[in-house]
């Protein structure tokens, strides 16, 4: 919702075999905070998970691992 409706921006495209599911990353600029820079990946079925960045400030991010947050998260809720 988000991605589509309040920011107007179309969703990354995705390949036939795929869900239209997808993850994005944000961040504005250090330059011009109204200026939006966007990291989409597609999820696909079967597909692993993307590594996506996670902006702690303007000019630091830390890689955040999909496939292993969501082990880690069934595991924790017992889910696995």
């Amino acid at each position: 919702m988000l991605h589509s409706q309040l920011l107007e921006l179309d969703p990354p495209a995705t390949a036939p075999h795929q869900t239209g599911l997808y993850s994005v990353a944000y961040r504005t600029t250090s330059g011009d905070p109204s200026r939006l820079e966007v990291w989409p990946r597609s999820l696909g079925i079967d597909a692993p998970l993307p590594t996506m960045p996670l902006w702690l400030s303007a000019e630091f991010a830390v890689p955040v691992d999909l496939a292993t947050s969501y082990a880690a998260a069934c595991t924790l809720l017992r889910m696995d």
